[in-house]
């Protein structure tokens, strides 16, 4: 095991196990101390004695948690909790009794000398329980307790920093102290296993040493014998006596030259004869008659104390696999060249400094140039014609990296832009030993990217300027994309718009477009319209019409719909038709005007003969006359018809009102026993005379003869009697009241 992790792995161990103790201890300590809460504070007895209960058996139950836990951050997040819940108990005990000047500040003490004294971890890890401990003991008192003894307060707080800055400063040497005796712990053990197991391979060797010696020299399958200085056999294996058709024993002794054939290999060229005469190693290979196979024998000298003895030992082995290897190895080394040449993209080799050891066909075509002028120069010499590599070079990164690096660049020296893949080139040992540089022309495609990436942002703006919303539903229902038309339409946000069901939108929700859509999405288009539904801000919209094509990208089928808004074309609709119905009311009114024009001065000229003669008719009766009385009664009458004649006149637009002061009040008033006339017996006649109301400016007879319509129209309503209240009210009408009666202005009226 490695030290770092052996050191890590022991320092689990020893803060899992202190925890563990720690915690239990505290448990019971905590329970312990209950005596002091007696003899301290009687009457919170009972109470300080549930804390402790309480808390003794959190740290009961965490050291039973990390007991079982064998992970680093649950272990630290349980020891924490463990510290801060005896921090908080601590300080609740405090808070009840003396607040700054508690007895129970000890506590804090004793919970800082556990926590910081016994729990091995690091020192940042200690400094957030000391900040914890700290700052739960002080901040409590400073929002809730009053310092009636600033001096007491400061120095315990000092006490307490001083206490827990020691426990930091100490834990961290001691962890220092901790660390260095794992290390020397483990380095012992693991030198006394090295040793053990270099006794152990020894003892084994020197047991099996002599036995499995000559059993490898007898089993080894190439011919092995141990000469003389005159080539004497001295010793063979059983390979070798196999080749001479012999027993070992019989071989022993005879010429190692006899047991080849002069063909195959003459004595001159033989590997001990040549090492007899140069005195070091010799290797000569030779095909064995007519089989076929080959073979490779070798001679080197034997010395004893760095000097030669004159003899050597003599191997032959056949080599025919490794010569159809090196067949093999040459041929496809000629296929490589061939496949390297004919790869389209630009392919050289480099060294750590750049210099180009190899290129192939497409690289000398896009450089112009032959591999003689290539190899041997620094690619940013041939590529970029600079001395020096160019600003984010893919073959720096890739050496620094040792990762591939792919950029993409234009080339002004080319007039292309290029993408330029760097790759580190690892050697036998595993380290880098170069670059392989691969450049490819992707100029077509840069320009054929421009041109899509031209539409796209051409289609884009159109879809963003489009007046008509525009979304599209995938197979399960949810949109996947909106206009900015869209979103305007229905009230929606994008992010709440996009992603949503369609059938949890209310435009499609209500009007059973959400099923069409989905019919859409199977292959079934459709246009409904106008449709109108209540958006998502609760206004009206009118929409002209819903159109949905089906519509299928990668494989997947999804729904293309467009939503035309035709809101304030409807608005406008409205607004004409109702205006159109107001013309046509003042085309009427005003043949109704022309008509009762007509009428009113015919029956003007008719009241005007009878109110003359009835006033000729009165001059010639003396006072006290009884007829006058019914004369009187005809005049009056006749003054009243002549001015309902003039209401029709100015009703007609044909006389000019007399507009001045009125006071609504009396005119009602006056009107009091002619409305009781209309009414009858039956209706019952109150008023409800607002005094002080506003005086109007108005044509009397107008208000009058409004006052006995009104009446009128009562009265028929009531065939059977009932009552007919009249009120005069000041009022001030808003603007609320002047949108249902657009005729009119905000304002105060009677």
């Amino acid at each position: 095991m490695e030290e770092r992790t052996y050191v890590q792995a022991e320092l689990e161990r020893l803060f899992r196990d202190w925890f563990i103790r720690v915690s239990a201890i505290g448990a019971v300590v905590f329970l312990l101390l209950a005596p002091l809460d007696y003899l301290s504070v009687p009457e919170k007895f009972g109470a300080f004695l549930r804390y402790r209960i309480t808390i003794s058996m959190v740290l009961a139950v965490l050291s039973l948690l990390a007991w079982k836990s064998r992970k680093k951050i649950a272990l630290r997040t349980i020891a924490y909790l463990a510290v801060l819940l005896s921090a908080v108990i601590t300080e609740v005990m405090i808070l009840q009794f003396g607040g700054h000047l508690s007895p129970y500040y000890p506590g804090m003490i004793l919970l800082a000398v556990f926590v910081l004294g016994f729990l091995p971890a690091g020192i940042r890890y200690h400094m957030l329980l000391a900040g914890t401990i700290y700052g739960v003991y002080v901040l409590p008192i400073l929002f809730t307790d009053e310092i009636t003894s600033p001096r007491i307060f400061l120095t315990r707080n000092l006490f307490l920093l001083l206490i827990l800055g020691a426990g930091v400063v100490i834990r961290h040497f001691n962890l220092g102290f901790l660390v260095r005796m794992i290390r020397l712990n483990h380095e012992i053990s693991q030198q006394e296993q090295h040793l053990e197991e270099i006794i152990w391979d020894r003892t084994q060797d020197l047991e099996k040493i002599t036995g499995e010696w000559k059993l490898t020299f007898d089993s080894i399958g190439e011919m092995i014998a141990m000469v003389d200085g005159e080539g004497g056999i001295v010793r063979a294996n059983r390979a070798a006596a196999l080749h001479a058709g012999k027993d070992v024993r019989e071989i022993v002794g005879t010429s190692i030259f006899d047991l080849f054939k002069d063909d195959d290999l003459p004595q001159p060229l033989h590997p001990p004869e040549k090492m007899k005469a140069t005195g070091r190693r010799a290797e000569t290979e030779f095909l064995v008659g007519e089989t076929g196979r080959w073979s490779v024998a070798s001679a080197a000298p034997v010395r004893e104390k760095g000097e030669p003895t004159g003899g050597g030992v003599c191997i032959v082995r056949e080599i025919t696999a490794l010569k159809h290897m090196e067949e093999a190895l040459v041929k496809s080394k000629d296929e490589w060249e061939e496949t390297f040449n004919l790869i389209e993209d630009a392919i050289t080799i480099h060294s750590d400094d750049f210099i180009i050891q190899r290129a192939n066909a497409a690289a000398r075509k896009m450089l112009g140039d032959d591999s003689l002028t290539i190899v041997g120069r620094k690619c940013f010499q041939v590529f970029h014609e600079t001395e020096s590599p160019v600003s984010g070079c893919p073959s720096c990164e890739a050496l620094k990296t040792g990762s591939a690096t792919t950029v993409d660049l234009y080339e002004p020296i080319l007039g292309k832009y290029l993408e330029i893949t760097a790759l580190p080139r690892p050697g036998k040992d595993g380290s880098g030993s170069g670059i392989i540089h691969i450049v490819r022309d992707i100029t077509e495609r840069k320009d054929a990217f421009d041109a899509i990436d031209q539409a796209s942002r051409r289609m884009q703006r159109i879809l963003e300027m489009a007046p008509f919303g525009i979304f599209i539903v995938n197979e399960s229902g949810r949109i996947e994309f909106a206009n900015p038309a869209i979103l305007r339409l229905s009230g929606i946000s994008g992010e709440h718009f996009t992603g949503a069901m369609i059938g949890d939108l209310p435009g499609c929700k209500d009007t059973g477009v959400g099923e069409m859509i989905a019919k859409a999405v199977g292959g079934i288009p459709f246009r409904r319209g106008p449709v109108e539904f209540t958006c998502h801000r609760g206004q009206k919209k009118s929409v002209g019409h819903f159109t949905g094509i089906p519509l299928e990208e990668l494989g997947e089928k999804k729904a293309l719909v467009f939503v035309d808004d035709l809101t304030e074309l409807k608005k406008a609709e409205d607004e004409r038709q109702k205006l159109h119905s107001l013309l046509l009311q003042a085309q009427k009114m005003e043949s109704i005007g022309t008509l009762a024009g007509g009428i009113a001065h015919d029956f003007n000229n008719i009241l005007t003969a009878i109110i003359n003669y009835t006033g000729i008719s009165l001059t010639k009766l003396e006072e006290g006359h009884p007829v006058r009385r019914y004369l009187d009664i005809i005049l009056q009458s006749s003054e009243r018809a002549a001015r309902l004649t003039g209401q029709l006149l100015a009703f007609s637009r044909k006389q000019v009102l007399k507009i001045r002061p009125v006071d609504i009040n009396a005119t009602i008033e006056h009107l009091g026993d002619m409305l009781h006339r209309t009414l009858g017996e039956d209706i019952a006649l109150e008023l409800d005379i607002e005094s002080g109301v506003r005086t109007v400016m108005a044509d009397q007879g107008q208000i009058e003869q409004i006052v006995l319509n009104l009446a009128v129209n009562a009265r028929d309503a009531m065939p059977r009697g009932g009552r007919l209240i009249i009120e005069t009210r000041d009022v001030e009408l808003d603007s609320e009241f002047i949108k249902r009666h657009r005729e009119m202005i905000p304002g105060p009226y009677v």
